[in-house]
């Protein structure tokens, strides 16, 4: 369901997927950007490549995005989600002979971490991640930087939607 921001759209949101979590848990996901939308059988007028985030609600997700310069809601329950997969980049990782990240490598340092420690561009690279979900009428397409990746993997996997989640490294 599309919903475009106003005065009752808080009140409606509420009603369906429940109160916004006051925790001090992480709620949201990282930035997104749409690649292919379909609800209910058509193309929403949300175009693609707009950004947009997860929030993580009792009873399901709310999609944040724009629509032109208004912001608009898209409720998705948990209930009609069938499938979630995550698909991570191609990583490509050549450090120079006496690089930081090569030493940090032999050193046993993971390389989620000793990425960051690169000396030149192309001693690493990663491609953007996707994300696809489906469900009754839904299916959303998704795309975001690689690096997003382990983050988006344990922001999904804190879901009670265990099942329908499929992790392709």
């Amino acid at each position: 369901m599309l919903l475009l921001h106003n005065s009752k759209s808080n009140r409606q949101i509420a009603q369906l997927l429940g109160e916004a979590s006051k925790s001090l848990k992480t709620i949201g996901s990282p930035g997104l950007q749409i690649q292919y939308m379909m609800l209910n059988g058509q193309s929403t007028i949300i175009k693609t490549n707009t950004k947009c985030n997860f929030e993580k609600r009792p009873t399901g997700l709310l999609l944040h995005t724009w629509v032109g310069r208004q912001k608009a809601f898209i409720v998705i329950p948990f209930s009609a989600i069938e499938q979630v997969v995550l698909i991570k980049g191609k990583e490509k990782c050549s450090p120079s002979r006496f690089s930081i990240l090569r030493l940090l490598l032999n050193l046993g340092v993971p390389l989620r971490y000793a990425r960051y420690f690169r000396t030149q561009i192309s001693e690493y690279a990663i491609a953007p991640m996707n994300l696809k979900i489906e469900g009754r009428n839904l299916q959303i397409n998704f795309q975001a930087d690689g690096y997003y990746f382990e983050d988006m993997q344990q922001y999904f996997q804190s879901l009670p939607i265990q099942d329908q989640i499929e992790i392709i490294s």
